[in-house]
C-alpha cells in the first residue's frame, strides 16, 4: 500500500462545448507536457464521452462521468449506469455533486447508492460533499460534511472502498461547498479556510 497520494487535477465540463470543441480541445491537451506526479482527469458531457475518449486514446488523460444511477440497467430514462460509463471508456465518476443535490434532489442516501454503485463497476468516484450558504452561515458546515461522509460510507459497507493512496485507484473526496458551483457563493478567504 502506497503511503504517496497523488493530486488530480480533473475537469467537470458540465453540460459546455459540442463534438468539434471538445476535439479541439482535447488535442490541445495532449499537446501539452503532461504534469509530472499528478493525474488528470475530464469530466465530460454523455453524449461528448465518445469523442472525448477517442481523442485521449494513449495519453495519460483519463476520462470520467459526471454522475451514474445506483441500478445496473432498467428503465431509467435519461440515466447512465456504471457499466455503461466503463464501457464507454471512462475510468472515474462524479457522485453526489451540488448541483445534483440542488437541481435533482438528490439525497444523502441516494449518494451512498451511486457511490456503492460506482465501486461495483470498477470506477473512481470522487464524492462531492458540501454544505449550502445557509448552512454555512448557520454553523452547519462540520455536521453537515460529517452526516454526508457518515451516509456514503454507511452505504458502501461490506463493500470495498478504496481511498486514494491504497492500490490501483481509490476514492476522492472533493469540498463542494455552496451546492451550485459557483452560482451565487461566497467566495472563499484565507480566514473561512481555517
Amino acid at each position: 500500500m502506497s503511503e504517496t497520494r497523488r493530486p488530480l487535477a480533473a475537469a467537470n465540463w458540465k453540460m459546455h462545448l459540442l463534438r468539434a470543441e471538445a476535439r479541439a480541445f482535447c488535442e490541445s491537451l495532449r499537446a501539452a507536457p503532461p504534469t509530472p506526479g499528478a493525474d488528470a482527469a475530464i469530466f465530460p458531457s454523455y453524449p461528448l464521452l465518445g469523442t472525448v475518449t477517442e481523442a485521449l486514446a494513449g495519453s495519460e488523460i483519463e476520462v470520467g462521468g459526471q454522475d451514474l444511477h445506483p441500478e445496473d440497467q432498467g428503465a431509467h430514462t435519461g440515466d447512465v449506469s456504471g457499466a455503461q460509463l466503463v464501457d464507454a471508456g471512462c475510468r472515474w465518476v462524479l457522485v453526489g455533486h451540488s448541483e445534483r443535490r440542488r437541481d435533482h434532489g438528490e439525497d444523502d442516501a441516494l449518494v451512498a447508492r451511486k457511490l456503492a454503485a460506482a465501486v461495483r463497476h470498477g470506477l473512481r468516484p470522487i464524492l462531492c460533499v458540501g454544505e449550502t450558504r445557509d448552512e454555512r452561515r448557520a454553523g452547519e458546515t462540520f455536521a453537515v460534511l460529517e452526516r454526508q461522509l457518515s451516509v456514503a460510507l454507511e452505504g458502501a459497507r461490506g463493500r470495498p472502498l478504496p481511498l486514494e493512496g491504497q492500490g490501483d485507484g481509490g476514492t476522492g473526496v472533493k469540498n463542494d461547498p455552496g451546492r451550485g458551483s459557483g452560482g451565487g457563493r461566497q467566495r472563499a478567504t484565507p480566514a473561512g479556510a481555517g
